[in-house]
């Protein structure tokens, strides 16, 4: 069923769609770029399917113009949607890291390590649904996807999730970052780590050098939105990293709790705390859990 979609250009002929998971806006993006083909860019989960087929076709793009949907790595909220939606766009194909496609083709196991991980939260979400492996294309470093005018550049980012890409779009100096560089929510207007286990603090800050040296001028965050100061957002965020870990480290020596460190990360961050006031939600604290577990996992093998 189609629904309305919040629809904003952020650069000329490509377009921000609030997908509203459970009604909550400002919380996952999805990109159109609008060219002489179409692009969708972080497809969302299934949930919001409907609101995403709405934007296009709001935006007056016909669904066999969109030529791909790319994503920048396999988690629920990023990529749920992909089967669904090549469903109702017959061109479409799925762009996913090399390394990740099989899960995209049979995700039985990555849904059942989804419900586990987010529990309820997973069928707010919704499940996967396969994606035949002739509509999928395997991408990695170096590879461009083409979409009429419009290019976007595979970069290999790892750190939050293995398989993780972002993509850059040249021509508007827009770099699409998927979880990359954080969680960026506008009620707060702050930034929080996403650091789920396995997490690598060593590759992280290697991704964020390596993304800081394309010299971007504009971010475009999954959650949420498009924000000039690329290069100053992405150190800002790589400070914030090394900061939180420090404090994780610390405390982990003293066998605090996980609310023990949140709770000294809140002196330590004022942006935490920010963040925290702005959204109350239960999921909102799980996410921020789930990242200092990873950072708790990088520091105990770390210290191996």
């Amino acid at each position: 069923m189609l629904v309305p979609a919040l629809i904003r250009e952020v650069f000329p002929k490509v377009f921000q769609v609030d997908l509203k998971p459970a009604g909550l806006e400002g919380f996952i993006s999805s990109y159109i770029v609008a060219g002489e083909k179409a692009v969708i860019v972080e497809p969302g989960p299934s949930s919001t399917a409907g609101r995403l087929l709405s934007a296009l076709e709001e935006l007056s793009i016909p669904p066999a113009k969109v030529a791909y949907i790319l994503v920048t790595h396999i988690h629920v909220d990023h990529a749920g949607a992909s089967g669904f939606l090549l469903d109702e766009l017959p061109e479409a194909k799925l762009a996913v890291f090399h390394r990740a496609s099989k899960h995209m083709v049979d995700p039985a196991k990555l849904w059942e390590s989804t419900k586990q991980v987010l529990g309820e939260r997973a069928e707010v979400y919704g499940p996967y649904k396969p994606v035949p492996p002739g509509r999928i294309l395997e991408v990695r470093e170096g590879d461009s996807i083409s979409a009429g005018s419009f290019k976007l550049e595979v970069i290999e980012s790892p750190g939050h999730a293995y398989h993780h890409i972002c993509y850059l779009m040249p021509s508007m100096k827009a770099l699409f970052a998927g979880d990359a560089v954080g969680v960026r929510l506008p009620k707060a207007d702050a930034t929080v780590p996403t650091t789920p286990p396995p997490f690598r603090l060593d590759i992280e800050l290697k991704t964020l050098d390596k993304l800081a040296s394309l010299a971007p001028e504009h971010l475009c965050y999954t959650h949420f939105g498009a924000y000039p100061n690329a290069v100053e957002m992405i150190l800002g965020y790589r400070r914030q990293l090394e900061l939180w870990y420090s404090t994780v480290r610390e405390m982990l020596g003293r066998e605090a709790s996980l609310d023990d460190m949140l709770g000294e990360l809140e002196r330590r961050d004022p942006v935490l705390s920010r963040f925290l006031e702005s959204y109350p939600q239960e999921f909102i604290r799980q996410l921020i859990y789930a990242s200092l577990t990873g950072m708790i996992w990088y520091a105990v093998r770390e210290q191996q």
